[in-house]
């Protein structure tokens, strides 16, 4: 029974996915061909699209993002880091060499 549940959520959440998919290009589709949204609604579309641009580019601590954007590496979360209580005075933490 469980398995028909999962199946059946996923089902939903795949055509809800879908059905916005579709929708949201018919809409904008349909405010371009009228000659666009209104000026308050312009300024907002910029708003948004320039926040997204930001949280694209950077994480909630400012840094750059790991991968493909950055060049960074991700951190494996699995990987123990020390406790600050448990590092010893002088010692910067790591195990290999310098």
């Amino acid at each position: 029974m469980g398995n028909e549940v999962y199946s059946g959520a996923l089902a939903m959440g795949l055509g809800v996915l879908v059905g916005i998919a579709l929708f949201v290009p018919f809409v904008a589709l349909s405010y371009s061909r009228r000659g666009g949204l209104p000026a308050p609604w312009n300024a907002l579309q910029l708003l948004f699209a320039g926040t997204a641009i930001v949280l694209l580019f950077t994480t909630r601590a400012g840094r750059g993002l790991p991968g493909v954007l950055s060049g960074r590496q991700l951190a494996d979360a699995r990987e123990p880091v020390p406790h600050p209580s448990r590092v010893r005075a002088g010692s910067t933490g790591s195990t290999g060499p310098a």
